[in-house]
């Protein structure tokens, strides 16, 4: 009997002052996760004795006001802040506390992977926007080869640095991400092999002159990479090859030596699929140092051509001459 009396004082206590819950109920807010810049439903019921005017908060900035009914309750939707997190939802009416309430404020969904193009075993940043703060954000390759994790932040943004296997695979790879409820990319990346190669084989790569000046353009002929991606270098620079054609088991392009190469021997190495296929070497000179393609030590045909045929003019002139008075030598003899 006298463990009864104590919980019957608080009942009696909770029922004449309305209790805690009365004082300030929590409030009903829907949905729980938002995007920056939508609407949110906030629900709930006056303090009795207090104003009917109601302010609604979130993350301490007023997104609505509006006025309670004849039974102290409630309802209205405002747009949330650009305030991303776990944000805190409060109520007053008037000068009372009517409620407070949570949601989870997102910004949108946003991805970005860099660089694009790197070579294999080398490591991209993968950054993003639009989880929920604290969860776990996964990484993956071509959809299905989980290459790293980390949680997102208190805001739901996410970056980190991923380093790639030396053996993946030379050419195009998709990079996606997904935490809960979002799923983000995909986002191409092309994987190259590392320049320069040590290994370049020179039987297997021809090239139309050894000795070049930057700027100028050489053809290329190497095996065909059939159903590959062909690519070339100078040194550790990329070259660009254009008019490739495949023919005979053999493909060729033209290159052009990037201006402003210094004079020095290089090698041209050949790829297929990343793979060396083989190597050329070129030497660069400067402009005043490569013959013209017609330094042969003699004259151009056309300077020797038109003396040639007017000295054969004259001597045939000069020849008709003598004969002509040779033979009106002759006819005087006779008369």
């Amino acid at each position: 009997m006298r463990k009864a009396l104590p919980a019957l004082g608080v009942a009696v206590v909770l029922t004449l002052f309305g209790g805690p819950a009365d004082a300030a109920p929590s409030l009903k807010v829907s949905p729980g996760v938002v995007h920056v810049g939508d609407k949110v439903s906030v629900a709930g019921r006056c303090p009795r004795n207090s104003s009917r005017n109601v302010t609604i908060e979130v993350a301490g900035k007023v997104i609505v006001q509006t006025r309670a009914g004849r039974n102290r309750r409630f309802s209205s939707k405002g747009r949330v802040p650009n305030a991303p997190g776990a944000r805190a939802v409060r109520a007053e009416c008037g000068s009372k506390l009517a409620g407070t309430g949570k949601v989870t404020i997102v910004r949108d969904p946003a991805f970005s992977v860099s660089p694009t193009t790197v070579e294999a075993g080398g490591t991209i940043r993968i950054s993003g926007t639009g989880c929920l703060p604290k969860s776990k954000v996964n990484f993956f390759l071509d959809s299905f080869s989980r290459i790293g994790s980390t949680p997102a932040d208190r805001e739901g943004d996410f970056s980190k640095r991923v380093k790639l296997s030396k053996r993946l695979a030379v050419g195009r790879h998709q990079v996606t991400a997904s935490c809960k409820g979002q799923t983000f990319g995909p986002v191409t990346i092309t994987v190259r092999a590392k320049y320069p190669a040590a290994d370049a084989r020179s039987s297997t790569v021809a090239v139309s002159r050894s000795t070049v000046t930057a700027g100028r353009t050489v053809a290329i002929s190497a095996p065909s990479c059939d159903n590959g991606t062909a690519d070339a270098s100078l040194d550790d620079q990329r070259l660009v090859l254009a008019a490739p054609v495949r023919q005979g088991g053999v493909y060729s392009a033209n290159a052009t030596i990037p201006s402003g190469t210094p004079a020095g021997t290089y090698r041209i190495v050949a790829r297929c699929n990343g793979r060396v296929d083989g190597a050329a070497t070129v030497r660069v000179v400067a402009a005043d140092q490569l013959l013209p393609t017609n330094a042969t030590g003699l004259p151009s045909q056309r300077t020797n051509i038109l003396p040639g045929l007017g000295a054969g003019l004259a001597l045939i002139i000069a020849g008709g001459l003598v004969l002509l008075g040779i033979k009106r030598r002759r006819s005087r003899r006779f008369i």
